[in-house]
């Protein structure tokens, strides 16, 4: 029997894949989505996480599960230079907008939300000069 915690990000990682972006990327789900920073970044990375579900009443007699799904984009630029950023926003972007209601694949969620949770973090450009967006999907089952 399978699970919406295992479905659900599974059906994202296809949706992705399965799209043509304006970067080149494979999706993967994962548990623990860092990297080791010494890891070659230089190739985009798309990581797929669900890190939490919630459950609340929908009716008397009903309850809706809701499923928050991270999407984060991450690659190292040679440079921190807006030539450099700009792509990496614009697919970051592209992949919140990606997202429309109706169903997701077979696994009964619908789409409710997305949120653009972070454009980018200025810690990580600083610190390890990692690109980073996370974009936030919402489904409800």
């Amino acid at each position: 029997m399978s699970s919406p915690l295992i479905d659900i990000p599974a059906a994202v990682v296809t949706a992705l894949n399965g799209y043509a972006f304006s970067q080149d990327f494979e999706a993967v789900r994962a548990y623990l989505p860092k990297w080791d920073i010494k890891d070659d970044l230089g190739t985009l990375r798309v990581t797929v996480v669900l890190p939490s579900s919630e459950r609340n009443q929908f009716t008397r007699a009903s309850v809706e599960k809701l499923f928050p799904v991270n999407i984060a984009i991450q690659q190292r630029p040679a440079k921190v230079t807006p030539a450099l950023i700009d792509p990496m926003v614009t697919l970051a972007d592209e992949i919140a907008d990606f997202w429309k209601p109706g169903p997701l694949g077979s696994t009964g969620a619908v789409w409710l939300q997305t949120e653009h949770t972070a454009i980018y973090l200025p810690e990580h450009l600083e610190q390890h000069n990692l690109f980073t967006s996370l974009v936030t999907v919402h489904f409800r089952l």
